[in-house]
């Protein structure tokens, strides 16, 4: 999620050789999830496997006193976790889109022309995807199965193409 969300500010950069302000909300964001995996979600082997509350975890809308359950040590540890966390989706994503420059420039040529492209637009112009699909993204959003591409039980038809080793709900 990070580096989908660093996307655009990484192909300013790539690009335009150059980055915009327009970007400053996607750093937010990354920087929010960074913490809270760190901080509240114990995913870094630095802080372990607690969860310590944001100050917008407080019952009291009103306050606006910042008080931390952690010391300026563990406070410290947690900068540089989320620092490393961000520094890799960047990194991770900057390859990415410089490997597949190409690519890229064909989708926002297409762009250019039609504004709104589909996956099938996606599909001719680069081709299949280089991986197998657990599921159609169709039978997700219309509830047929799960984010793991689980057959749902009893919700609605069934999805066009089983996942491989799912079975079928009875009908």
């Amino acid at each position: 999620r990070m580096c989908v969300t660093l996307g655009g500010r990484i192909a300013e950069e790539i690009f335009f050789e150059r980055i915009t302000t327009g970007a400053h909300d996607d750093l937010q964001k990354v920087t929010k999830l960074a913490y809270a995996l760190v901080s509240k979600f114990g995913m870094t082997d630095a802080i372990g496997q607690v969860s310590y509350p944001s100050p917008q975890d407080s019952n009291d809308p009103d306050s606006t006193q910042f008080s931390k359950p952690y010391s300026e040590e563990t406070a410290k540890m947690m900068d540089e976790a989320v620092r490393k966390l961000v520094d890799n989706a960047y990194s991770r994503c900057r390859k990415l889109l410089s490997d597949h420059r190409e690519d890229v420039e064909k989708v926002a040529q297409l762009l250019l022309k039609a504004e709104v492209i589909s996956r099938e637009d996606v599909q001719d112009l680069l081709g299949p995807r280089p991986f197998k699909e657990k599921m159609k993204l169709e039978d997700y959003v219309m509830g047929k199965v799960d984010i793991n591409g689980n057959i749902i039980p009893g919700e609605g038809s069934e999805p066009e193409t089983a996942p491989e080793g799912s079975q079928p709900s009875p009908a």
